[in-house]
């Protein structure tokens, strides 16, 4: 617990959160507070510590995230972040990373983003959210349940308002303002005004010693968008010729616009590096001269550069042949003050033998490591984050899915690649070591291939084959006397020969000859039992291709029946007999015993 000094009075100013748990809280007297709870543990307060540890925290946020910063004290910062907001990605994201840096420096804070100062004060006080972003038009909503202690009143007039049946800002807004005003002053018309943006407030914010600051004054009011770009240009230059004169560059520039009711408009602009080039500054900051509002003009405008860096000379070309090396970090600035900083990295590689661990995000321009990727392995690899269920479909457990459904979307696959697996090898001095070995590129082209799926491309598919040439007939072999039948009668794939006036197809002579079963199963059906590397069962058959039993057991004999040699050069077993490679022969011929004779 810290205490202070109110006039002649010590008094709680602060306490943590066991102490509140015991009933103390900043305004309790101080001997109240030692004799509720014995043995307290007390500091004396520090008002000129507090106020310059407050000071170094907004030139802190005045250096990161915005070009207007005020301390409000005692425990509160004042942020303008108007013009910087994109520089994070949006406001939300910049109210999520000023408090975790805060919660990893061990202060516990909460931040709002409201239109007016005086909402965002409230809200982050009395609002009790960690972050809060209310949107132009809700702040008179938002603040309407809040205490009145939420518009910096005076403690008297808080009370006076209280005993009247006044707790809320909401129930005071909705009042007749001139009795409330005759009462209890212009103070409480003013912070109403000030909280709902009806009345200007005035910022006074805070700059270091050390800021490179150029500015410029107008005998009258500017407001066109080609007028106020020239006097960036010229600022412009007049900074960069500052920064020359110091060795220095800019990593970040702020705009400040004054108009003439006394409003500041903002813009921050970020570089990924020193920069001083007159051009590109300029061209950067021209590019969010639409986010300015010029009202009924400015009168005044100012160009810092809050984080400045040493810039070095570095030589272009090393001879007149050698060309210039590439630099993207002007891409990069354009690409960050548009889309912000945050949603820009590059992929490095990192030592890991697991894909998705051998990748890490890093600045767009960071140094170069002696970490690089296998040349013959596909990195880096790209994950989704966080990572997305998907529904996959493969035809047999060793090969590649041929399809998979992601948010309700099914997408065919048209090639696989992998998988890979760690090979644990020993080496001739006895030591384990583990390599990568990549399977074969799969390829599930096949089995996504319309003549699987189409009839019409499966028929034409088995013709091509049966007849590379052209048709002809299988009855007499002519070929210049076939012709192709049409009409609804007959259907397609049926020819007739004029020569012994016999009507055919492309399966007469083969195992689909007479079958009622359709050409895209037989067509599949022959492609997985040649491809299978252990063979196909017929129950697998059943499974797959959601046909009878009977039916997947008639197309496997056909189809082993077709893949036996027509004259085998030597039958497995028996007399010029052949059995299917799934059955098993015990056994051989029975021979003829013959008796034997015994003489005595």
């Amino acid at each position: 617990m810290i205490v202070g000094r109110e006039g002649r009075k010590r008094v709680v100013t602060a306490a943590d959160a066991a102490a509140q748990a015991l009933g103390l809280r900043p305004g309790l007297a101080a001997t109240q507070a030692h004799a509720l709870v014995p043995g307290l543990i007390v500091h004396d307060a520090a008002p000129a510590a507090d106020a310059a540890a407050l000071d170094d925290l907004a030139l802190w946020a005045l250096r990161r995230y915005a070009p207007i910063v005020m301390a409000d004290p005692p425990d509160g910062l004042l942020i303008d972040a108007s013009g910087s907001a994109h520089l994070f990605g949006g406001e939300e994201r910049l109210l999520a990373d000023l408090v975790e840096r805060l919660r990893g420096a061990g202060v516990r804070g909460r931040a709002a983003m409201a239109p007016t100062y005086g909402a965002a004060h409230a809200l982050a006080r009395y609002g009790g959210w960690t972050t809060l972003v209310v949107a132009e038009g809700n702040a008179s909503q938002a603040i309407a349940d809040l205490p009145l202690a939420a518009l910096r009143l005076s403690g008297g007039l808080v009370v006076g308002l209280q005993q009247m049946g006044f707790d809320r800002i909401g129930e005071v807004e909705a009042q007749p303002r001139a009795p409330l005003m005759l009462r209890f002053g212009p103070e409480l018309s003013r912070r109403l005004d000030q909280v709902h943006g009806r009345v200007s407030e005035p910022v006074i914010a805070i700059e270091p010693p050390e800021l490179i600051r150029v500015e410029r004054r107008f005998a009258e009011p500017i407001g066109a968008a080609e007028t106020i770009a020239r006097y960036v240009e010229k600022l412009t230059v007049a900074l960069c010729a500052v920064l020359e004169n110091r060795g220095l560059g800019a990593r970040r520039l702020d705009l400040l616009c004054q108009r003439v009711d006394n409003r500041i408009e903002a813009v921050r602009i970020g570089t990924a590096k020193p920069v001083r080039d007159t051009e590109r500054l300029t061209r950067l900051l021209t590019d969010r001269i639409e986010t300015i509002e010029p009202g009924l003009g400015i009168e005044f405008m100012a160009l810092s550069a809050p984080v400045a860096e040493p810039l070095a000379y570095r030589p272009v070309a090393s001879s007149l042949t050698d060309g210039a090396e590439p630099d993207v970090s002007g891409l990069i600035d354009t690409l960050a003050n548009r889309v912000g900083a945050q949603r820009l990295d590059r992929l490095a590689a990192v030592e890991s033998d697991v894909p998705e661990r051998s990748v890490r995000k890093v600045a767009p321009l960071a140094a170069a490591t002696d970490v690089r990727w296998p040349p013959d392995w596909p990195r880096p690899a790209r994950l989704l984050k966080p990572p997305e269920p998907i529904d996959t479909i493969a035809l047999f457990p060793d090969h590649p899915p041929s399809h998979f459904t992601r948010r309700g979307v099914r997408r065919r696959i048209r090639c696989a690649d992998g998988p890979e697996r760690g090979v644990i090898t020993l080496t001739e001095q006895g030591r384990s070591s583990i390599s990568l070995v990549r399977r074969t590129a799969m390829t599930a082209v096949d089995l996504t291939n319309p003549i699987f799926t189409d009839v019409d491309a499966a028929r034409k598919h088995f013709e091509v084959i049966r007849w590379p040439e052209g048709a002809h007939c299988p009855f007499c072999g002519q070929s210049e006397t076939v012709k192709e039948l049409g009409g609804k009668s007959m259907g397609p794939g049926w020819y007739h020969c004029k020569e012994c006036r016999k009507k055919f197809t492309a399966a007469v002579g083969t195992i689909y000859e007479r079958s009622h079963i359709p050409m895209t199963k037989w067509l599949l059906a022959t492609h997985l039992m040649c491809a299978s590397k252990k063979g196909m069962s017929a129950h697998q058959l059943h499974r797959m291709l959601g046909l009878p039993y009977k039916t997947a057991w008639f197309m496997a004999h056909r189809i082993r029946e077709g893949m036996r040699e027509l004259q085998p050069s030597a039958p497995l077993v028996g007399e010029g007999k052949t059995v299917a490679v799934d059955e098993t022969y015990v056994g051989g011929k029975e021979r003829t015993s013959t008796p034997t004779s015994a003489t005595a």
